[in-house]
Parts: C-alpha cells; structure tokens; sequence
C-alpha cells in the first residue's frame, strides 16, 4: 500500500507495514481493505 508520511493515515500505515503482527482493517461493510505481510503469513495469502 502507497503512502507518503504526510498525514496521520499514512505514518499509522507505515507503522502497520512494519509490524511482525498480523494486522487486518475491516471497513464497515465487512471487505478487507488492508493487511499487512504478518497477517499474508498468519493466514496464507500473498
């Protein structure tokens, strides 16, 4: 996922990208709209 650091959402998605945990963001529909390469390994998707 592309950020620049510039905004609030962005630094947390730098920090979410480096995290060695899973991390998922559900919108309110239900879709997955984030994961980061811990949760890729935790459920076996690339």
């Amino acid at each position: 996922m592309g950020y620049t650091g510039d905004t609030d959402t962005d630094v947390l998605l730098g920090m979410a990208d480096r995290a060695p945990d899973g991390i998922v963001i559900i919108d309110s529909e239900g879709l997955s709209r984030y994961w980061n390469q811990g949760a890729e390994r935790n459920f076996g998707y690339t």
